[in-house]
């Protein structure tokens, strides 16, 4: 949107059909010609909410920190077990828009971490 009005007509248009619904009006109003910046920030701050929401329903928000850039996940911290490592990755891999996860988390086991990466198509290689 490049004006407030706009933004306040947008959300006059959404809110009757929000029912008991809150509407949070979360549309950024953007000068002219910086467009392809900001969409690449609003896309990585969706994946972010996604990835928020995916990671509390399968109950590994609070053991999984990461970041977004660029259409990139990068998952740091400690986990219990290889498996929930492997858990992470693969919720983190089914949030939409996501091009690239880079798994830094690492398993408490006596073998020193390893670095995997998967892309959108799902192949997972690991990094040295």
């Amino acid at each position: 949107m490049t004006s407030e009005d706009d933004k306040a007509k947008a959300e006059s248009i959404a809110r009757p059909f929000s029912g008991a619904q809150v509407v949070s009006n979360q549309i950024a109003v953007l000068a002219l010609g910086v467009e392809n910046e900001a969409h690449k920030v609003n896309v990585d701050l969706g994946i972010e909410n996604n990835l928020d929401a995916a990671l509390i329903k399968d109950g590994l928000h609070d053991s999984v920190k990461c970041g977004v850039k660029n259409h990139v996940v990068t998952l740091t911290g400690d986990v219990s077990s290889q498996a929930k490592r492997v858990r992470a990755q693969a919720v983190t891999a089914a949030v939409p828009n996501i091009d690239q996860v880079v798994n830094e988390r690492r398993s408490r086991s006596r073998r020193p971490p390893r670095r995997t990466t998967e892309s959108a198509g799902g192949s997972v290689r690991a990094l040295r």
